[in-house]
């Protein structure tokens, strides 16, 4: 399995909301490739804080954020992904064509780079091992529990993130334990981040992930 490559091929376009058959509406980011990056975001979360580092994205890629499927008891207008794989790869692919539909791009849904914060990480390291050819590149975000190898083995790169006022021990071993284990791996820190929280830093850590995740494996 070959890494996903972006050329820069289009000029960046503001963020914005595109509605969705059927769905909920997505958040889309059209950047300088047709490469589709998908944010998922975390228990209960807010797709839309995607734009606090939108930039680094679409520096690669385009930036899909997409809500989640099952309504949060108490919390209207807010949603958590489900462990439904079959249907959140749907649900992925579809947004990608959506994305597509509306900025007029070529956007590829079998081609896809997940970044995934909290609950969505361990959703991100799902769909990883489920369908490693359409989800080879990725970026688990403060996962309730450290990137397992088991399901991250298929994968052709992985970068783990942290904030730096979680406990971040076990996410730093498991970035050695899997860079031993063969796969690419970077762990990434992002500074005065509480869980939930990305920082003022997030932009450059950010597009130093990403720059991880699309240079040349060759």
């Amino acid at each position: 399995m070959r890494a996903v490559e972006a050329t820069p091929t289009h000029e960046v376009e503001a963020v914005r909301t595109v509605p969705m058959s059927g769905d909920l509406p997505i958040v889309v980011a059209a950047g300088q490739s047709d490469l589709p990056i998908v944010y998922l975001h975390g228990f209960c979360g807010d797709p839309a804080r995607a734009k606090e580092w939108a930039a680094s994205a679409q520096a690669h890629g385009t930036l899909i954020a997409l809500h989640g499927n099952a309504p949060c008891v108490g919390k209207p207008g807010r949603y958590r992904f489900t462990a439904d794989m079959k249907y959140l790869d749907y649900r992925v692919r579809k947004a990608v064509g959506a994305a597509a539909a509306a900025t007029g791009r070529s956007l590829d849904a079998e081609r896809i780079v997940l970044v995934g914060y909290s609950e969505g990480a361990t959703r991100a390291e799902q769909l990883a091992w489920v369908y490693p050819e359409r989800y080879p590149l990725l970026a688990v975000m403060s996962g309730p529990s450290a990137p397992s190898y088991d399901r991250l083995q298929r994968a052709e790169r992985v970068a783990i993130v942290r904030g730096a006022k979680e406990y971040t021990k076990p996410y730093r071993r498991a970035a050695g334990h899997l860079t031993r284990a063969g796969l690419s791996t970077r762990y990434f820190e992002l500074p005065e981040a509480a869980h939930g929280d990305f920082g003022d830093d997030a932009p450059r850590v950010m597009s130093e992930l990403f720059r991880f995740l699309f240079s040349d494996l060759d």
